[in-house]
């Protein structure tokens, strides 16, 4: 009986930091529903444009929805990533157009919906462990990294290229 009781314990001390393994290192964890968790992985990461507050990355991930059935893997998604303390955005191209999604890491109420944004963000920015702390609590994180965005709001913009993003003033 004393076994299980300490068993028991230690699961239920050990969850939390269990959640961030997954058994690979490379996985980061988002926003977890009922139907599972969203995961990624940074495949590449490559420099595009310099500007005097950011740099625009090319980026390709891999995502995956992981459940009690195991890690279902959804594909590859290429995309941008503008890593800026005044400007930060996600962007990515639907139906032929440039998407920025300018994120607010301060906006307040925080919405729970753009956890994952703010994972693959500072994963993608900042590296991975990075990433899994924003996945619990972005504005620490962004307060952390001395974050100035003054944007009440994240929002998304459209752009005819993702270079664009660099002249963006910040919101």
């Amino acid at each position: 009986m004393l076994y299980r009781i300490v068993a028991a314990a230690l699961i239920f001390l050990c969850t939390d930091a269990e959640s961030q393994i997954y058994g690979r290192a490379d996985i980061v964890r988002g926003l977890c529903r009922p139907d599972g968790c969203d995961e990624f992985s940074v495949l590449d990461k490559q420099p595009v444009i310099e500007a005097d507050h950011g740099i625009l990355f090319r980026t390709r991930v891999r995502t995956f929805l992981a459940n009690s059935q195991g890690r279902k893997d959804l594909g590859e998604e290429e995309g941008y990533v503008f890593c800026s303390a005044t400007t930060p955005a996600i962007l990515s191209k639907q139906e032929g157009q440039t998407v920025a999604f300018l994120l607010a890491p301060f906006e307040s109420p925080a919405k729970r919906d753009n956890t994952n944004f703010y994972t693959l963000y500072f994963s993608m920015c900042h590296g991975i462990e990075a990433g899994r702390a924003a996945a619990k609590d972005w504005r620490s994180v962004a307060a952390s990294l001395n974050y100035k965005v003054p944007m009440a709001q994240s929002q998304t913009i459209p752009l005819s290229r993702p270079e664009e993003v660099v002249n963006l003033p910040p919101r």
